[in-house]
């Protein structure tokens, strides 16, 4: 692996902050040619202290840290702070002028996605670390992502798949969940619940095992001829007996 500075960065700021500035600037221009990362009229992107100390192996978390406080206070970078997430501490970080880095993606005229340095064809960028997206801490499985797009009411989905983790370490089979909610969906169908009223789904799978109240079959008709899951037949919604494996059982209380 190369890392790369400028060397007029190097003067003025030393070698690690010109090592940390040719790195935001490749990504900014990079976020810049392809219009993301984009608020308040600058471009920016997006790293944590921990995350540079992955990459720039040589400086402590604290220099590196250092280092961007002080970039900030000389002028040189402006902080910021665009997480969807309240509680995310990620920083983000944009350049006081930005005309330089403009003036290179005018000069160039080039798609930044497939580029290899934005300042030195013959080099390769310093690798950065979650540059452009955010990581899906949650790693969302298969059957969670199944059981989220059959729920009738997606709100917290990272807290939905928390509890869903937890059940399952409670060795709750996913069938088992999957069955409860779809005989919950259709008593909601049977109530004409409104998807204000419906469950969040954090609380569908909360400690309490709420799926649980809807682990029996609902019937979606009330009225008219079915066999529930236990035998019982019913007519027009009556019930007139029950089978017994293949034999039909009349209900007496019926014949009095």
């Amino acid at each position: 692996m190369e890392h790369h500075f400028e060397i007029t960065d190097a003067d003025k700021y030393g070698i690690e902050k010109a090592i940390i500035l040719y790195n935001l600037r490749y990504w900014i221009l990079h976020n810049m040619a392809n219009e993301t990362n984009q608020h308040d009229g600058r471009t920016w992107t997006f790293n944590s202290a921990k995350a540079y100390g992955k990459l720039f192996t040589y400086m402590s978390e604290h220099k590196i840290y250092r280092a961007l406080r002080e970039l900030i206070e000389e002028g040189i970078l402006i902080g910021g702070n665009y997480n969807k997430a309240g509680y995310d501490r990620t920083k983000w970080y944009a350049f006081i002028d930005e005309e330089p880095i403009k003036a290179i993606l005018h000069q160039r005229k080039m798609d930044i996605t497939p580029m290899a340095n934005a300042f030195n064809e013959d080099a390769e960028p310093i690798p950065n670390i979650n540059p452009d997206t955010k990581p899906n801490k949650n790693n969302y499985t298969s059957d969670f992502l199944n059981f989220w797009k059959e729920y009738p009411r997606n709100a917290n989905k990272a807290g939905a798949f928390k509890m869903w983790k937890a059940r399952l370490k409670e060795k709750v089979p996913p069938d088992l969940i999957m069955n409860c909610l779809t005989n919950y969906k259709k008593k909601l169908a049977i109530d004409g619940t409104e998807e204000k009223f419906t469950l969040h789904a954090t609380t569908f799978l909360n400690k309490d095992h709420r799926f649980e109240d809807f682990s029996s079959e609902i019937q979606v008709e009330r009225t008219g001829n079915y066999i529930d899951k236990n035998g019982n037949q019913f007519e027009e919604g009556v019930k007139t007996g029950h089978w017994d494996g293949s034999r039909f059982i009349p209900d007496m209380s019926r014949a009095k």
